[in-house]
């Protein structure tokens, strides 16, 4: 009787959470677009917005790196001399375009905020690419100038002679040793400093950066960010956190990535908060460098949080300030150890750099990534914008006798997708300069005729009370250590170094990591392949995210049916040794080799005593 009792209780108490979830969301809701409302009424931009805060607070710290604090003052000085060089020297314009290929820095959000005050766009370029893939990243863009850290020259020399004589080469931090790109300090130091304003006004609507996705396929693909849409993300996943300006954010994210770089650094340039800024993650020294720095908050990635939780436990597990991180990727029996024993609340979001599919954990539900208000049992259509529809086994929507897509129910996992809507949240921005890759992301007729929806490309679910989990990533691109791979990408690579042999890729499930490990399945036999030479090869061509954990070589691939269907029994056979009959190879990260996958290895990796 006890046990009916407080399970009735239980059921009371998620009802009313839900109630209490769904008035905090349509608050947010309304917050989010009354300001982004009036930041449109006044077609103000980004820049504007940061210089009500620098004169508010000049003299607070903006970014805080190691030792060196630049204040809202110092960065908005820093910001301006950008935009003059980049105006009276190199004579860029509203509209043109440079890539940003450096690492974690205060000069590198110095250098975007600049260039956005004079309408230049700023292509965020992953510092992990290199050769093809980097090439590919700054040439899509269109970009008039390339700015890269000194302690990337080496990658830029795989692109050096490929790249236009017109690109303006510039280099921040040491003088270039091996490319003829001129020094940016000392560019600024010469440059004549006046201030500077955009040839045109520079509009809400207009494109401040270039966040690269993988998409779908192939090689990274730059996603539009409009003023509004940094602006928005600046304060609402801010505001959805609880947190004020008061608060001092850690972002050990590379801020080239939405998450580090927009709601990160966001945090500091829209929300007038104190970011701290590290040069990457340090999974043994964060908690300490959270105490010495009094931070209150992080922003985090699955990865980061799993890391953490691995660690032995120390004295600075509790001593910290931390009340709430905000990421996204957080595994519930990760977040679940994570909360107990750090103390930190974690509030996990949904988001797509392209896309219009964003939702907020505002109650912060274990496992859950977002929620459907329960006002959308009430409807047919949605009156919330972001929904889950049916799919068939080859990924493509399910659709009732009128043509028009069918809604899942509780339990049932499928595809979630955004209505496109003509205002700032629901807004599908797409691709820069790719309209055949923007429009592949497009369900059209999806509950009327003429209604247009954006394909996330992510497996979904939600329970009875409508929050919304993340089940798995669909087509031809998985996840792992943070960062998306486009399978077809990886294939190249391989198939470029082993004389165009036939190639397939795809991520698997690690027990106890986040994401999927990429495998690739090889249509020969191993002793063709040198595969020291293999690992070779592939450490020049991809980033080390992106190669292959297991090799599997097989004696054909299939050609029959679609080819995602061979795909789909590779993904299910996995690299379980006890059922595929094919040889099967794992990287060991210890001896940086390929080597044959045993039973007893195989054991060993899902119990966790291997690490991959």
């Amino acid at each position: 009787m006890l046990a009916i009792l407080l399970a009735y209780l239980r059921f009371i108490y998620e009802i009313l959470l839900a109630v209490y979830r769904d008035f905090l969301g349509t608050m947010l809701l309304i917050r989010t677009r009354r300001r982004l409302t009036k930041f449109h009424h006044e077609d103000t931009n980004v820049f504007r917005e940061f210089e009500k805060l620098v004169r508010t607070q000049p003299g607070k710290a903006c970014i805080v790196y190691g030792e060196h604090i630049w204040t809202f003052k110092d960065m908005e000085i820093y910001a301006n001399k950008i935009a003059c060089l980049f105006q009276k020297r190199y004579g860029l314009k509203k509209g043109d375009c440079v890539a940003l290929f450096m690492e974690n820095k205060p000069e590198y959000v110095g250098v975007w905020l600049g260039l956005s005050k004079i309408g230049v766009i700023t292509a965020l370029v992953n510092t992990n690419l290199k050769n093809e893939a980097l090439l590919h990243s700054i040439t899509i863009a269109n970009a008039s100038a390339v700015v890269f850290g000194s302690t990337l020259e080496d990658s830029m020399m795989t692109i050096v002679d490929k790249l236009s004589k017109d690109v303006h080469l510039l280099i921040e931090g040491e003088k270039a040793t091996k490319s003829n790109a001129v020094s940016l300090e000392e560019s600024l130091e010469k440059q004549e400093f006046e201030i500077v304003q955009s040839n045109e006004p520079v509009l809400a609507n207009d494109i401040i950066l270039y966040i690269y996705t993988s998409g779908t396929t192939g090689l990274p693909k730059p996603a539009v960010i409009r003023q509004s849409r940094y602006y928005g993300g600046g304060f609402s996943f801010f505001d959805a956190a609880g947190l004020t300006p008061s608060d001092v954010v850690m972002i050990a994210l590379p801020i080239y990535h939405g998450n580090g770089g927009l709601l990160g650094i966001g945090a500091a340039i829209v929300s007038g908060a104190t970011v701290v800024l590290r040069k990457k993650f340090s999974a043994s020294a964060f908690w300490r460098e959270c105490i010495q720095f009094k931070c209150t908050s992080f922003v985090y990635v699955g990865e980061i949080c799993r890391f953490l939780v691995n660690q032995p436990k120390s004295e600075f597990d509790r001593a910290h300030n931390i009340r709430v991180a905000f990421g996204n990727g957080l595994r519930a029996n990760v977040w679940k150890e994570f909360n107990e024993r750090f103390g930190v609340q974690c509030m996990e979001f949904y988001a797509a750099s392209e896309g219009n599919c964003n939702m907020v954990n505002i109650v912060r539900k274990v496992g859950a990534c977002g929620f459907f208000p329960l006002i959308h049992k009430l409807f047919t259509v949605p009156a919330f914008p972001v929904f889950i529809i049916r799919i068939d086994q080859y990924m493509n929507p399910i659709r009732d006798e009128n043509g028009f897509c069918i809604q899942c129910q509780p339990g049932e996992k499928g595809l979630l997708v955004g209505i496109i809507g003509n205002n700032p949240v629901t807004a599908y921005n797409g691709y820069a300069n790719n309209q055949k890759a923007s429009q592949t992301k497009v369900i059209e007729n999806v509950f009327k005729k003429g209604q247009r929806a954006f394909n996330s490309g992510d497996l979904m679910m939600q329970d009875s009370l409508g929050y919304v989990y993340f089940c798995d990533r669909l087509g031809d691109t998985f996840r792992w250590r943070g960062e998306n791979v486009a399978t077809i990408e990886v294939e190249n690579a391989i198939s470029r170094r082993l004389n165009s042999r036939e190639v397939v890729v795809y991520g698997v499930e690690v027990p106890g990591q986040e994401g999927r490990a990429g495998m690739a399945a090889l249509s020969c036999e191993p002793e063709h392949i040198d595969m020291v030479e293999l690992v070779d090869k592939l450490k020049i061509d991809l980033p080390a995210y992106a190669r292959p954990v297991f090799l599997r070589f097989v004696k054909t691939l299939e050609h029959t049916g679609t080819f995602k269907a061979t795909k789909l029994k590779f993904v299910e056979e996995s690299y379980n040794v006890k059922v595929v009959q094919d040889k099967i190879y794992y990287f060991d990260l210890k001896e940086s080799s390929y080597k044959i996958l045993t039973e007893n290895i195989y054991e060993n990796i899902l119990n966790g005593n291997i690490r991959l």
